[in-house]
């Protein structure tokens, strides 16, 4: 959800404007996400309050305006919470916003308002145009010497005077103009301060089971507590506020999908498809055997096919096994099973079996999106460690994971620490596939790679 700000008088009235993120700024500076004309809205400061999105709520904050921000007629104090429908006024007398909650964010029918041009005070030049008086004839008298110098340098002084003038006016600018540009600064540090509140905050109440992400969560509210030391310094220049506010956002960016992780439900994400998935077991010629996972992604009557990973099923010659064997996630029972396809380049295999009754499926394939958590099922030992499994049932391993980068042949998934198991499905939300994992990084014990949903699709559709 966004928030959308209806002008209620002025120019603007009748307009609105959707902010696409979770912090709004309103003022008069051009760059405000809610701007109003500078020349008009005198009533209104540079920065003057800010709207942002804090859990499911949006609250506003007065950015120490100079005549206040005020909520439904009550002067705003702190930080205090907005419903649809309240009303946003800038300073007493000034103007009003009404404030909406929407689902989409269409276009702005109205653009930024343009600075107004600011011209700097021009001192006049010299004029140089007044003839000098004649010379005094010999038989002038000494009076008359005395007030033709008086005239001659009687505009030079007038002349000194306008300069003196001048000069103490745009002394006067430059010092109004510092201290706007002190004004300015200021409203930006209060408006950077809320941000790194709004982000402290989430992570204050984001906790998480999984240690890597709790640590990782840890390190990110140490470096924006540094960060809002910095902040809240004190008198800070432009050219730092500017580099404080990327740092800010680089952290944010970075820590995003940690708290996005956090949050996540593994086994909810993957539902009633968590009974999809299954163990493969192949026995080849040579006595070798090998073991990974796989999951059910079709059923058509007695016959299910089920994706697993190419080099489960081949060995290093390129020989099939003799015997191949699957388990279905939560059951004590094996069933055959046989190669019914390859992929040409992806490291995928497609077995099929037939089991009365049918079998459990997973609710789709999908495209995955960077940035995304994603559940993983799988069994990282195979048979080894499932114990007496034909009495208890077989049960995979669940653990999350973040897609951190997308290819048309390979994902990168951030697997916090977790070793991953050939052949395991990525599960979105609502049971759908997005991948699946076929090796980890060599070094990297928190990297692992997946096949693409796209390839899995050609693979089903041989």
């Amino acid at each position: 959800m966004f928030a959308e700000f209806r002008y209620m008088d002025g120019a603007q009235a009748g307009e609105s404007r959707v902010v696409p993120n979770d912090f709004a700024t309103v003022g008069r500076h051009p760059s405000s996400d809610v701007p109003f004309d500078p020349d008009k809205a005198l009533q209104v400061s540079v920065r003057h309050a800010a709207v942002f999105k804090q859990g499911g709520s949006f609250l506003v904050r007065d950015l120490g305006s100079s005549n206040g921000t005020f909520l439904n007629g009550k002067r705003v104090r702190g930080d205090q919470p907005l419903e649809p429908g309240d009303v946003l006024q800038l300073g007493p007398t000034g103007p009003k916003i009404e404030f909406r909650i929407v689902s989409t964010t269409p276009p702005a029918t109205r653009g930024p308002i343009a600075p107004v041009p600011r011209t700097e005070p021009v001192l006049l030049a010299e004029d140089d145009g007044i003839p000098p008086p004649a010379l005094p004839a010999p038989e002038e008298t000494e009076e008359r010497v005395a007030a033709l110098v008086q005239r001659r340098t009687a505009p030079w002084k007038w002349l000194a005077v306008g300069v003196l003038v001048a000069a103490l006016g745009a002394g006067g600018f430059l010092v109004r103009r510092s201290y706007r540009q002190k004004e300015e600064s200021e409203v930006e540090r209060q408006a950077l301060l809320a941000r790194v509140d709004v982000l402290l905050a989430r992570l204050e109440r984001t906790k998480s089971s999984v240690p890597v992400i709790d640590s990782t969560l840890r390190r990110a509210k140490a470096d924006l507590g540094s960060l809002r030391k910095s902040v809240a310094g004190g008198d800070l220049s432009s050219e730092a506020l500017d580099t404080l506010a990327k740092n800010v956002t680089q952290v944010t960016e970075r820590h995003e999908p940690v708290l996005t992780a956090a949050q996540f439900n593994p086994e909810q994400a993957a539902g009633e498809a968590a009974k999809a998935v299954t163990v493969v077991v192949a026995q080849f010629k040579s006595g070798a055997v090998l073991s990974g996972s796989g999951f059910a992604a079709r059923n058509r009557g007695d016959t299910a096919w089920i994706v697993t990973n190419r080099h489960l099923i081949e060995d290093s010659s390129g020989a099939r096994p003799i015997e191949l064997a699957i388990v279905f996630n939560y059951t004590g029972q094996a069933f055959r099973a046989s190669v019914a396809a390859v992929h040409d380049s992806a490291d995928l295999a497609l077995l099929v079996t037939r089991i009365r009754g049918g079998v459990p499926t997973v609710a789709g394939i999908a495209d995955p999106t960077a940035g995304k958590p994603v559940a993983m099922l799988g069994f990282p030992f195979g048979l080894d460690s499932l114990g007496n499994w034909r009495e208890t049932g077989a049960g995979a391993t669940t653990s999350i994971g973040t897609v951190v980068g997308v290819g048309p042949d390979q994902l990168d998934v951030d697997g916090y620490g977790t070793h991953g198991s050939s052949g395991s499905p990525l599960f979105a939300s609502g049971g759908t596939v997005v991948g699946v994992v076929f090796g980890g990084v060599a070094g990297v014990d928190r990297k692992l790679v997946a096949v693409p949903a796209r390839r899995i699709r050609e693979l089903l559709n041989r």
